[in-house]
């Protein structure tokens, strides 16, 4: 179920899961080249995703056999450029209906497809350790033993200059960053 919220709530290992946004929120822009419908292919359930631009901040609704959900419950996105890497921004509601940060992907369009890559979080913690080890704001979660409760990730507490920039120099290669999925467009 990829394509912003289906793509986040099928593979935790792709999420990076952020607390601040920081000045980055509002820095976040609309890449056209997401608006439209889009269809998983490799999801189990058929549903579509609809994303539409809604004064600059993404509208993510979804289809399935019940019809669109209701457009009031829907996350709101941007993108960023960090480095050579476009990220996705992603807010949700908490309970008293403010929109929150939540998380944030990696995702990179090509032709008619988007891509989204998981972040390794064995490699990232030796990453941050070497190369970055009095940072605060960032985190790898390695889980040392089989556990239905953990699930490796990365995770903010906010996203500033540092972050930005750790993020940036992140190695564009497979050991760091795996397809975890795939969204084809609808004509």
């Amino acid at each position: 179920m990829p394509l912003l919220l289906a793509l986040f709530l099928l593979s935790a290992c792709a999420n990076i899961s952020v607390q601040d946004f920081g000045p980055y929120w509002n820095q976040g822009t609309v890449d056209h080249a997401l608006l439209g419908y889009w269809k998983v292919p490799d999801a189990k359930a058929q549903f579509k995703i609809r994303v539409l631009n809604r004064s600059g901040i993404y509208q993510v609704d979804y289809l399935d056999e019940k019809g669109w959900e209701d457009p009031e419950s829907s996350m709101q996105a941007r993108t960023i450029q960090v480095g050579d890497y476009s990220f996705m921004l992603v807010k949700t509601r908490d309970r008293a209906d403010h929109w929150i940060p939540f998380l944030m992907y990696r995702y990179r369009v090509e032709g008619n497809r988007v891509l989204d890559y998981a972040l390794n979080a064995d490699k990232m913690q030796a990453f941050l350790a070497k190369k970055y080890p009095d940072q605060k704001n960032i985190q790898a979660v390695v889980c040392k033993k089989k556990d239905n409760l953990c699930t490796p990730h990365t995770s903010i507490d906010k996203l500033d200059k540092n972050v930005y920039k750790i993020l940036a120099s992140i190695p564009d290669t497979k050991a760091f960053w795996t397809l975890d999925h795939f969204s084809q467009k609808i004509p």
